[in-house]
């Protein structure tokens, strides 16, 4: 059976097998470039300097930009072409075979996306975003499912009672609401169900923008009625700084394992809503 020991074994043993090598070669690259810029007449220091800044500019660069901008393949394949474009041994027609045989590999490999397609499934939408990939996908009955890293489950068109239910509940709780708060979106439908309560406006946070556009696929399920207004934000953030005071707050959709999201479980984060 599955264990917590085996499974983070598990992810320790692949983190190894993909990035044990690489690993070892950008450090060589390096000191091969810092013995480079010594016989230049170029400091360690200078050197030195400059890698840190690329360490810290490739963070927003490749995470916030690029990745998902192109996607992962083309994103981590412009990496390796510029490591392979720095590297001295490319001067040499040596190396220029089998680094275009594996360019060549890398370009025909398929997408790196996982989804998993239930038999007589589809894809209905997938989003690469800088934190996180989002997708929708229907099984054979028609069940649409929103899912975030192709793992963790935002919102099914199987659960519109239930999800519905959690915005009606804290509503009746509220002798007369007038601004209703939602933090987390998922599929939508618990806050576009508080949305048609009469005289309630109601806004939804989401810390994920892919959530926000995946979330239409399930819209047409609740009706013509009023819509939240929706925001890509920070909900611990967001809290703080609105200056809309509302009448209820309901935390919902998230998970305290998702990442960031332990934030939205802490004394300071109930003492701002």
């Amino acid at each position: 059976p599955a264990t917590l020991p085996a499974a983070l074994a598990t992810e320790a043993l692949l983190a190894v097998a993909v990035f044990a090598l690489p690993t070892l070669l950008m450090g060589a690259l390096f000191c091969q470039l810092s013995a480079d810029a010594a016989a230049a007449g170029l400091a360690f220091s200078r050197a030195l300097g400059v890698n840190t800044l690329g360490a810290t500019l490739a963070a927003p660069l490749f995470g916030v930009v690029l990745a998902p901008a192109l996607g992962p393949k083309l994103a981590l394949l412009g990496v390796a072409a510029g490591y392979l474009l720095l590297a001295p041994a490319w001067r040499g027609p040596a190396w220029w075979l089998p680094a275009a045989a594996t360019a060549a590999l890398a370009v025909a490999a398929p997408p790196l996306a996982f989804v998993d397609l239930p038999e007589g499934g589809r894809l209905l939408s997938y989003r690469e975003g800088a934190m996180a990939a989002v997708s929708v996908v229907e099984d054979a009955d028609g069940v649409a499912r929103l899912r975030i890293n192709n793992r963790q489950q935002e919102g099914s068109s199987a659960t519109l009672l239930v999800d519905g239910r959690q915005a009606l509940l804290p509503l009746r709780l509220h002798p007369a609401p007038r601004h209703a708060l939602f933090l987390g979106l998922g599929s939508g439908v618990t806050a576009g169900v508080a949305a048609q309560w009469p005289g309630v406006q109601v806004d939804a946070v989401e810390l994920l923008p892919e959530v926000i556009e995946a979330s239409a696929l399930f819209r047409p399920a609740l009706g013509d009625g009023p819509a939240p207004r929706l925001h890509a934000a920070d909900a611990r953030r967001y809290v703080r700084t609105a200056a809309q005071r509302y009448d209820v707050i309901v935390s919902d959709n998230f998970h305290p394992a998702r990442s960031g999201s332990g934030a939205l479980y802490t004394v300071e984060h109930f003492r701002a809503v």
